[in-house]
């Protein structure tokens, strides 16, 4: 009786085993993906023409200007395949908590083309795994441009302030400063007024959006988040997310055992007139109460692009 138990054990595990490598092997997983990302900014699309958008709220247009300098720094970035939520659906992240906060991966140097390499954790898949929303969270974008000369008499700036003076892009979150017409910042008060009609200016910025969902839609907007899951909200945050239909999906075939698959793409922002200057409550240009803010629809100069080689 005891030869028949063990034999059935052995039949079992031996069962067991062929199965695991059928599933780990046969199918075709266990190769390795790599991403390689280049962070490009361009001047060919329509949003860096300042006649194609402006504000009327903020009193007449005075300029434009194109950073010299514009970085952004990741706090969260992945690819998923469908849009319920990425605990239960495939997918996976470029960069998450376990990347370094001051690793350098985490910044996107858009005004210098710099490229990126990431070597991501995927989960294996024995099928075609289409990835249809790509996500990022970023932490802030930094700019650097120097102010038009009429500013030089202009010390005060109540739009163009800042809560803290602290520039250091390995930290969280950055403040600005400005030395004469020179400034260096964050992107908080370029977004705050386009965000919240009734800001005053100052340093209490208001909420702007943190999440940026691309892709499964036919169209660029703004979705105000209550934290439920959708396809607009992959990953239940609350608040401001952008919308965008500039990414097409990627599709990739489960990699073989000791190969290895790399995704190669852009993510490219038009910075070219990005910060627009209006002049404000009292309509005259070049005094304290000018309004700076990004163009109009700024997210539809984001774009990525994403192949499999």
């Amino acid at each position: 009786m005891k030869k028949i138990f063990y034999f059935i054990i052995i039949i079992i595990l031996f069962t067991g085993c062929k199965k695991k490598d059928n599933t780990q092997e046969g199918n075709g997983l266990g190769g390795k993906i790599l991403v390689n990302l280049t962070y490009k900014s361009t001047t060919q699309k329509s949003g860096s023409d300042t006649k194609s958008g402006q504000y009327s709220q903020f009193g007449d247009y005075i300029t434009s200007i194109t950073p010299t300098t514009f970085i952004g720094k990741f706090l969260d970035m992945r690819l998923i395949s469908s849009g319920v939520d990425f605990a239960s659906s495939p997918g996976f992240n470029i960069i998450d908590n376990n990347t370094e906060m001051t690793s350098p991966s985490r910044l996107a140097d858009f005004s210098k083309n710099a490229s990126v390499n990431f070597t991501p954790n995927v989960p294996r898949f024995n099928s075609e795994l289409v990835l249809n929303l790509f996500v990022f969270m970023p932490m802030f974008y930094f700019q650097e441009f120097d102010l038009p000369l009429q500013y030089d008499n202009v010390t005060i700036l109540r739009y163009l302030t800042y809560s803290n003076e602290g520039i250091n892009l390995a930290n969280d979150f950055i403040g600005g400063l400005r030395n004469g017409r020179n400034v260096r910042g964050s992107h908080q008060p370029f977004m705050a007024a386009i965000f919240d009609p009734a800001w005053g200016g100052g340093g209490n910025f208001p909420p702007v959006p943190s999440n940026y969902v691309f892709g499964s839609t036919d169209s660029t907007y703004i979705f105000n988040s209550t934290g439920q899951f959708s396809i607009n909200n992959p990953l239940s945050q609350t608040g401001y997310i952008i919308r965008s239909n500039a990414y097409n999906a990627l599709t990739l075939q489960p990699v073989p055992e000791g190969e290895t698959k790399t995704v190669t793409g852009t993510m490219t922002f038009d910075i070219n007139n990005l910060i627009q200057i209006y002049a404000g409550a009292d309509n005259i240009p070049y005094t304290s109460d000018d309004i700076f803010v990004y163009a109009p629809r700024f997210w539809e100069r984001l774009s990525v692009n994403l192949s499999a080689i």
